[in-house]
């Protein structure tokens, strides 16, 4: 289990540009993977802000569907 942070200076606030040039990590926000090709290392991948579908190759993949914060407090 976790601990309060108290000192807002010790918090990292993340965002896509910060993953890229930190870690050359890309990240995507409002993207839907519709298949997932394991054997090819590809993705269907649809923009949902554009309705654009295309094809990506990955090197390594990590889905991050997204959280809700306020259920962890409920537990």
């Amino acid at each position: 289990m976790g601990s309060i942070i108290t000192d807002e200076k010790k918090l990292l606030v993340a965002n896509a540009g910060l993953f890229k040039q930190r870690f050359n990590i890309e990240v995507r926000l409002q993207h839907e993977v519709m298949a997932i090709d394991r054997a090819a290392q590809a993705l269907t991948v649809k923009n949902l802000q554009t309705g654009e579908v295309q094809q990506e190759s990955y090197d390594a993949l990590v889905l991050s569907p997204g959280a809700d914060p306020s259920a962890a407090a409920r537990n």
